[in-house]
């Protein structure tokens, strides 16, 4: 290898961050840190959430052609941690980034639930105390897993369209939050990730609830219980697309392939 000359990063104007640019034929990157003994290493759009040291910048393609829509459009996300990406950097909210130019806003936890469950250590996937602040064009929610693998009560699906609220069950939180959706005037849509535990894919109570939900409102979703092989039921599906292969989450090759 060639070695270059040194880059001294800049401050980014909101004084959050140091900037620098490699060039586009580099292969790896040394970094000389004297601030403070953490430090974490991001792509174009950093994470909100500290990593130690970092990611690993793996290539993505990118998308430059004038067709590119999303080029400079913002995005809110939230959700669990399939969404979170704890399996690769920021998963595929930050797939979108890299690739396409899109400008996100990932709040999404691990461990999120749709359900209102008595738990602090519990983050609720819900849009319903900050919606007015939520500025992006578009909102991409995804969750329901948790929900399903913690049991939580259910509820009956209701015709209402403005019932009295209360989220002390599965159904109702999801009706709750599509509402809000609804009432956004954004463009939004729903994930459902790929095949995890039975009664979250079709046929199983939480997902067939979930899926009547969405269609009660209208929101538009993606579903990759049927879009997506079932990655935590095979074990070389499990090897080569998950997060040492736990079959949740998905790394590298499962968020560009599948998410």
């Amino acid at each position: 290898y060639n070695r270059i000359e040194p880059i001294n990063a800049t401050l980014s104007d909101d004084e959050t961050h140091y900037r620098f640019t490699t060039p586009s034929n580099a292969c790896f990157i040394r970094v000389n840190w004297d601030k403070s003994p953490t430090f974490m290493v991001c792509g174009l759009n950093y994470s909100q959430t500290f990593i130690p040291y970092g990611f690993t910048l793996n290539p993505i393609v990118k998308v430059s052609t004038p067709n590119n829509v999303l080029k400079g459009k913002t995005a809110y996300f939230n959700g669990d941690s399939i969404c979170y990406g704890p399996g690769w950097y920021g998963g595929y909210a930050t797939a979108l980034a890299d690739t396409y130019g899109l400008i996100v806003n990932n709040q999404a936890v691990s461990g999120g639930v749709i359900t209102h469950i008595e738990d602090s250590s519990k983050h609720n996937i819900t849009i319903s105390s900050n919606s007015a602040n939520i500025t992006e064009d578009y909102v991409i929610i995804e969750g329901g897993v948790n929900d399903a693998s913690l049991s939580v009560p259910i509820g009956t699906c209701t015709a209402p369209y403005t019932p009295t609220y209360k989220l002390d069950r599965f159904y109702v939180s999801m009706d709750y939050l599509c509402r809000r959706l609804a009432h956004l005037g954004k463009k939004v849509g729903f994930i459902i990730p790929h095949k995890i535990i039975s009664s979250y894919q079709e046929g199983g109570a939480y997902y067939d609830m979930q899926v009547k939900v969405l269609n009660k409102w209208g929101i538009p979703y993606l579903d990759l219980t049927k879009l997506c092989p079932p990655l935590n039921y095979t074990d070389p599906l499990k090897t080569t697309y998950t997060a040492n292969s736990d079959g949740w989450h998905p790394n590298e090759e499962g968020y560009k392939k599948y998410y």
